[in-house]
């Protein structure tokens, strides 16, 4: 009985032994399991990087897009200075100078007088020494207006049509000058 008793100690040793060794291997399925959850859990780490990439091109393309839409707002507006600048250049080839007279598109002369009194009053002060001298009487400094003076101011007026308002710049011009 001896042996029969030590055959049944092994025995229930070896079960024993086979019940730890069970353990040990649902032990070891668990932490398999474990590790694939923490698989799939690094996977989405991952897609989620890559969706966190994505997003950052994504952005990238925005901000690209912006600054496209920043020149592009800026040749536009580049484009409607230069279109002023033809508008201004077609306003100022409208008026031309020819042979001392002032030509325009709509043939007015008040735009010729305009130019002429000016040029009266550079001739004026051309003179101005002798016409604040006191060596020279009035009738000198009259005929120095009526030959040098006026003539600047007049030239072509035979073909001039005056209205009112052109008639009274010229009126002052002549009113300043004389006193």
């Amino acid at each position: 009985m001896n042996k029969t008793n030590s055959i049944s100690s092994e025995i229930s040793y070896v079960s024993s032994q086979m019940n730890q060794t069970n353990s040990i291997s649902s032990e070891i399925s668990y932490l398999v399991s474990q590790m694939n959850k923490t698989n799939s859990i690094s996977s989405e780490i991952s897609y989620l990087g890559s969706q966190i990439n994505q997003t950052n091109s994504i952005s990238s393309e925005i901000s690209y897009l912006g600054s496209q839409i920043n020149q592009t707002n800026s040749i536009s507006s580049e484009i409607s200075y230069l279109g002023s600048q033809i508008n201004q250049t077609n306003s100022i080839s409208s008026e031309i100078s020819y042979l001392g007279s002032q030509m325009n598109q709509t043939n007015s002369i008040s735009s010729e007088i305009q130019a002429r009194i000016p040029s009266g009053n550079r001739c004026y002060y051309a003179y101005g020494k002798l016409m604040k001298s006191r060596a020279l009487n009035r009738s000198s400094k009259l005929k120095i207006y009526k030959i040098l003076v006026r003539p600047t101011v007049t030239y072509g007026c035979e073909a001039w049509t005056l209205a009112d308002r052109d008639e009274q710049h010229l009126r002052i011009f002549e009113r300043r000058i004389l006193r």
